[in-house]
């Protein structure tokens, strides 16, 4: 009589099983189905976690007689930084944590006995750069890839990580066939940096999702800042010919970037709904 009532019991467990995995494999069914009738539609609300690596050349202003702004690497900085974000829908808001180095400078051409070519002198600071993003995506042609356009504003505070002095002093010199040293000019700077600001920028990017957990994006940004964060003014003494001339060169965080990032999402939460009608 005990084994018959354990093995009514044992069987009524598996037919339970059975049954509530048929109801579930058979939602499933249906929502997959609905999804590709365009019954419901989905959405899904997700947090992510995205290193990046951001490079940008910054924009510098130099006014003087015979000067320029600096050309090449020495205008060119990098950084690295993590974001946090929230995406449900077609949005995103972002914040997070990274480096940014305002720059400024002058380029001039050395002249005289034996030299040739041009000069730059660049001076850079350290910022943290907070900043506070929203993404909309406003162009999606497959599952995988989408394009999302963006704007925000970001705080940026002096890290004080590098001692510079306000003031410097430097020479040009070359040596003449014989030998002897010949100063060819001297600069002398003055250089003045805030400490914090407030940036903006506005961006565009692509994102290619791999997977339900990880995503790509490479992004170009379009950083706005006061002109005036530093600044440097100078004046050169220059002894062929000889003349005194004086620059001034001011930047921000005003620059032209692109920043590569790879995201993880975590949290999810998938919400379906109905399908407006639509009159035929």
């Amino acid at each position: 009589m005990i084994k018959t009532s354990l093995l009514r019991l044992l069987l009524g467990i598996v037919v339970l099983s059975n049954t509530n995995s048929f109801a579930q494999t058979s939602d499933r069914e249906i929502t997959d189905s609905l999804l590709a009738q365009k019954g419901i539609y989905k959405t899904v609300r997700s947090f992510y976690i995205k290193p990046v690596f951001e490079q940008y050349q910054s924009l510098i202003t130099v006014v003087g007689n015979g000067f320029s702004s600096p050309k090449g690497d020495l205008a060119r900085k990098r950084g690295i930084g993590i974001r946090l974000g929230y995406r449900w829908k077609s949005f995103e808001l972002e914040t997070g944590l990274s480096g940014i180095r305002p720059a400024v400078g002058f380029r001039y051409l050395l002249d005289g006995p034996n030299a040739y070519g041009h000069t730059t002198r660049t001076i850079s600071t350290d910022f943290y750069h907070i900043p506070l993003l929203f993404r909309y995506r406003f162009w999606q042609p497959t599952r995988e890839l989408s394009l999302r356009v963006g704007a925000g504003v970001a705080y940026n505070v002096d890290l004080d990580k590098l001692k510079l002095a306000p003031t410097s002093s430097s020479e040009e010199s070359t040596v003449d066939p014989d030998g002897n040293r010949i100063v060819l000019a001297r600069t002398r700077s003055l250089y003045e940096s805030k400490k914090s600001f407030v940036s903006a920028e506005v961006n565009l990017s692509v994102q290619y999702q791999f997977s339900a957990h990880f995503s790509t994006s490479v992004e170009a940004r379009r950083l706005i800042s006061p002109t005036n964060t530093v600044r440097v003014t100078a004046s050169q003494e220059t002894f062929y010919p000889p003349a005194v001339r004086t620059v001034e060169a001011i930047g921000g965080a005003n620059s032209l970037g692109i920043n590569i990032g790879l995201a993880y999402q975590f949290g999810f939460n998938n919400r379906y709904r109905l399908q407006p009608k639509t009159d035929r």
